[in-house]
């Protein structure tokens, strides 16, 4: 055995796996009260435990200052590295072998209310048949999902643009064709070859996607489409499809949406496309699956993730 190797067994031989998941909860929680109530440990044993890696870390890791508590410079470094070294840990110890019909874990994903009934439903359903115990929560898309991502709020985020960030792994799902919707009484149904200035001659609907402004990601729409006679007939925004569909099936207004939306049976009996957008790159809707780097080497994400990217198939 190595003399390196020596010095890094007598080196960790101090630390215990304890121990660092105290740091990671207290760096967290910056109190020691609340990172006590969290693992279940009395106020006086946590600050034990935070003595303790002072003496392993020799730094003070937290400080007090104005009653609040503040990392140091240390204590920000370790915050930062400790999430990926826990999952390496737990990667490690599992060994993970991964069954989808026996896995409980929980998931969560955001995706832009357009597609949530055209990728969900259909991944809900693979999943009832292939891994029965896999819990998923839906979260509403963000405009800036990496926040979450990097806590490990979310999981997975289906987003609308690309980002070049090396800490997040992002797939692209492809690119949709998008066409105006209407209801199946609409009179336009009934009108033999429709262009866009006969859809423009009726109020639109939109689905929001929490434009902001500040930022460079906007609702794909006003992306795409620029035309102020649009924009003048943009009587209402949504966030919830359901309701976006009955008013497209109870009213003459319109929807501009991915083709892929009648993926959905249901949704096939109550409204239509009436008018196709010239396919183009500029016409089209780009679409990315977006990750963590923390979550590369979960054999459970990875296989989620790929079931994911089969709805876009």
């Amino acid at each position: 055995m190595s003399k390196v190797d020596n010095y890094n067994e007598r080196l960790l031989s101090r630390v215990d796996l304890n121990l660092l998941i105290a740091l990671s909860v207290l760096l967290k929680e910056k109190n020691v009260s609340k990172a006590a109530d969290a693992l279940y440990l009395t106020q006086s044993a946590m600050s034990k435990t935070l003595k303790r890696l002072r003496e392993v870390f020799n730094d003070e890791l937290l400080f007090r200052s104005a009653n609040k508590m503040h990392t140091t410079a240390k204590g920000e470094q370790l915050s930062k590295e400790l999430p990926s070294l826990l999952d390496s840990l737990s990667n490690f110890i599992q060994s993970e072998k991964f069954d989808p019909a026996t896995c409980d874990m929980s998931f969560s994903v955001s995706v832009p209310a357009s597609m949530n009934h055209s990728i969900l439903l259909p991944l809900l359903q693979t999943l009832a048949e292939q891994a029965p115990k896999i819990k998923v929560t839906e979260l509403p898309a963000l405009v800036d999902p990496y926040n979450m991502l990097e806590n490990n709020d979310i999981d997975f985020a289906i987003h609308l643009a690309d980002n070049p960030d090396p800490n997040f792994t992002v797939t692209p799902c492809g690119k949709y064709t998008l066409a105006v919707f209407a209801g199946i009484n609409h009179p336009l149904t009934q009108k033999g070859k429709v262009n866009f200035d006969d859809c423009l001659e009726y109020n639109f609907i939109a689905m929001n996607h929490g434009d902001n402004p500040h930022t460079q990601i906007t609702s794909p729409i006003h992306g795409i489409f620029k035309d102020p006679r649009y924009i003048d007939k943009l009587v209402f925004k949504s966030n919830q499809l359901l309701l976006i569909t009955e008013l497209l099936a109870t009213t003459n207004s319109l929807y501009i949406g991915p083709e892929q939306l009648l993926k959905v049976s249901n949704l096939r009996k109550t409204i239509k496309p009436i008018y196709t957008f010239e396919v183009s790159d500029d016409n089209k809707l780009p679409t990315y699956l977006i990750e963590h780097k923390r979550v590369t080497n979960s054999l459970a994400h990875q296989w989620l993730k790929q079931k994911i990217l089969e709805q876009f198939e």
